[in-house]
């Protein structure tokens, strides 16, 4: 690894027992990867805001999806400290050689999926994530209220909104119902 520099980090080096994450968390220096170090697709990204999920609680105690082994982050040790987060929001710092969508300055939201691929979370100063993993904040037409906190609070819904929508086979010319206010139990009649 060529290490540019090191950043300061949230991270574990074991996996804590439920309810024991905030006792084990550690901060402190950490190796950052250097732009030579990104593969493929992958970005460096400087993080300017994260946020704290529920799925970042679950995957390092290995409870996720009901402690379901394949859906739980590695567990950490020593030599292998796991930094935690999932959801961020920052500016891409570096591109590997195969990103296509993602540039050096970019803007940037996304998820680190560590249960899943192993990646290191965003609780640092910066992260290595897929190119697939970000959506690029357009210049043109974004919120005047933009802000990173703001972005990575919504990293995870957004996320999981997207893969809602591909799953349900949404016909694009047609009317969808998403929900419907047909209860008949719902009586605000006072009839007394």
């Amino acid at each position: 690894m060529i290490k540019e520099k090191m950043i300061k980090a949230t991270f574990l080096t074991e996996r804590p027992g439920v309810g024991r994450i905030t006792d084990l968390l550690q901060v402190g220096e950490f190796a950052c990867p250097g732009a030579g170090d990104l593969r493929g697709n992958e970005l460096l990204v400087d993080v300017k805001a994260s946020c704290v999920n529920v799925d970042d609680v679950h995957m390092q105690e290995g409870t996720a999806c009901g402690g379901v082994p394949f859906m739980q982050a590695p567990s950490p040790s020593a030599k292998s400290p796991r930094v935690v987060g999932c959801d961020f929001s920052g500016v891409v710092a570096a591109v590997g050689a195969k990103a296509k969508k993602a540039k050096v300055g970019d803007k940037v939201v996304g998820i680190n999926m560590q249960a899943i691929v192993g990646q290191q979370g965003p609780w640092a100063e910066r992260v290595v994530t897929k190119e697939a993993n970000v959506v690029v904040l357009p210049e043109e037409g974004r919120p005047p209220v933009f802000t990173f906190a703001g972005w990575a609070s919504l990293a995870m819904p957004a996320f999981v909104a997207e893969a809602m929508y591909d799953d349900a086979d949404v016909d694009g010319g047609a009317p969808e119902v998403v929900g419907s206010d047909d209860d008949d139990d719902d009586d605000d009649d006072d009839d007394d």
